[in-house]
């Protein structure tokens, strides 16, 4: 049995002694897993790439992919890892990974200050992963920016039959320079608007 959380070598030696079966293949992603979690990312990355190389078909490749990306980010190349999360999240939409790619596509774009192309993503997350803690984080997130960037909250919609929005003048208050001048206000209702992780195979057996 190969459990997460061990030395990398180990799962290394699996994936060498076992090369034509499915624990050699997720032996060699838990290794990059390993490496990853160290912070070796060039190691990582390697063999990330190396499973995408040898195991394309799998499941599990988009793991593979998600990690790669997850390493240049580690690494510092901050426009190379935006580039691979967005190839991700828009050519696998529907891989198991790209909730977390579009999470991770997300959170660089809030450091990068475009809060509009971050809250997007946050809220597709929110809305399709409801039930998992991605999803409530994302929601937080998109909460969060509303907030910060109230012009990027929707307005409020009222509920059926209630009266619509008005603008009433304030009484006059004339100046020195403009007697006659009025000072209006539009009525608004109050708007309440609020690092990487990837997926982990899970637990092998030498078969």
């Amino acid at each position: 049995m190969v459990n997460r959380g061990g030395d990398p070598e180990a799962y290394l030696k699996v994936a060498n002694e076992y090369p034509t079966s499915t624990a050699a293949a997720r032996a060699l992603l838990l290794a990059a897993a390993e490496y990853f979690d160290e912070g070796k990312f060039d190691q990582a990355k390697t063999l990330f790439e190396k499973f995408r190389r040898e195991h394309g078909d799998s499941p599990l490749s988009g793991n593979a992919l998600l990690g790669s990306a997850a390493c240049l980010e580690g690494m510092g190349k901050t426009a190379e890892a935006l580039t691979a999360y967005k190839d991700f999240a828009e050519h696998h939409p529907n891989d198991i990974a790209a909730p977390q790619a579009r999470y991770a596509l997300g959170n660089l774009y809030e450091t990068q200050n475009k809060p509009e192309l971050a809250l997007p993503l946050f809220e597709q997350i929110a809305m399709t992963q409801p039930q998992s803690s991605l999803g409530s984080e994302a929601g937080m997130r998109a909460e969060d920016i509303k907030i910060k960037y109230p012009k990027l909250a929707p307005p409020p919609t009222p509920p059926p039959g209630a009266a619509p929005m008005i603008s009433i003048p304030t009484p006059e208050v004339p100046t020195r320079e403009n007697p006659d001048r009025i000072c209006c206000h539009r009525l608004q209702s109050n708007r309440r608007p609020l690092r990487i992780r990837w997926p982990r195979p899970q637990p092998i057996s030498n078969q």
